[in-house]
């Protein structure tokens, strides 16, 4: 009797905190909607040389992929986006936002897994980052799926949420 009330209570406390787990988690989506215009990011490039666009991209399905390298979250979700575009060759391109403060982590960073996709990083505080606010971000990493048309297509907070969108899209 003790054992099925143990189980049926673990059972219990289990379910009610994956809830409020998920609920939590509804929290930190990012707040641009599906639909809208993916504002303009204008940004240097970790070295200060080059600014990008998001709107040189126009034409293109993109990825924005907001993150850094500080962030746990952002450190196990990127192979998971970068398997995920990898499935489409030539179909979506990554558009990588960092919201590193040093530029020396993100350089190590860098050095240890090359990214062959453009990044840009102002290394300022995330939360005080226009980027940021505009695009309602509450957590990162955060994606953002944007179609040739630059409509903001699919949100996400994970890399499997992501692969979903673009596995709807592109099969």
């Amino acid at each position: 009797m003790k054992n099925n009330l143990f189980t049926l209570l673990f059972i219990l406390i289990g379910t009610l905190t994956a809830a409020a787990q998920g609920e939590d988690m509804a929290q930190y989506m990012p707040k641009l909607a599906k639909g809208s215009a993916a504002p303009e990011i204008a940004m240097p490039t970790p070295d200060k040389k080059t600014v990008l666009k998001l709107s040189d991209y126009r034409g293109s399905y993109v990825v924005i992929d907001f993150w850094a390298t500080w962030c746990g979250d952002c450190r196990r979700e990127m192979p998971i986006m970068k398997a995920a575009v990898d499935k489409y060759p030539g179909k979506v391109q990554v558009f990588s936002v960092s919201f590193d403060r040093k530029p020396e982590a993100l350089q190590k960073y860098l050095a240890e897994h090359p990214m062959d996709w453009p990044l840009v990083c102002d290394f300022a505080p995330w939360k005080d980052s226009d980027v940021a606010k505009t695009y309602g971000l509450g957590w990162i990493p955060s994606f953002f799926l944007v179609n040739p048309d630059g409509i903001v297509v699919g949100t996400s907070i994970t890399g499997a949420d992501l692969a979903k969108q673009l596995a709807e899209i592109f099969e």
